[in-house]
């Protein structure tokens, strides 16, 4: 195992966003693969959770988590951070992978382009 391998797996810990989605769930799979502690960030429990188990399977590591988070909306990842960090947990690496290509640009409710803060995976 790298050094590089080795300090993501055993002192850091990462966090995928677009965690249920098809590249998501492949990063999600070499992480665990290596024995990380891996959270998924999603937008829909039942994705989020449908991917947690697939991971889970295909891998063996059951240090597979999911956050729901709607990362279009600040209110959303200021619960996310609140809720995750008061119980000493540590998101040390973000793997930013959610992606949303619409021909119009929407606004979120935090009047945020979804089309940069990705709010669909």
């Amino acid at each position: 195992m790298s050094l590089l391998a080795y300090d993501v797996c055993f002192r850091r810990f990462p966090s995928v966003s677009g965690g249920s989605g098809v590249i998501g769930k492949a990063i999600a799979v070499g992480l665990a693969r290596l024995q990380a502690e891996v959270i998924l960030v999603c937008r829909d429990v039942a994705k989020g959770r449908a991917a947690a188990a697939e991971v889970t399977a295909e891998t063996g590591n059951g240090k597979v988590s999911v956050e729901v988070v709607d990362l279009s909306l600040r209110s959303s990842v200021r619960e996310f951070c609140l809720r995750y960090c008061s119980g000493g947990r540590r998101c040390d690496v973000l793997i930013n992978n959610h992606a949303f290509c619409p021909r119009r640009v929407p606004l979120s409710a935090s009047a945020y382009s979804v089309r940069l803060d990705g709010s669909s995976c």
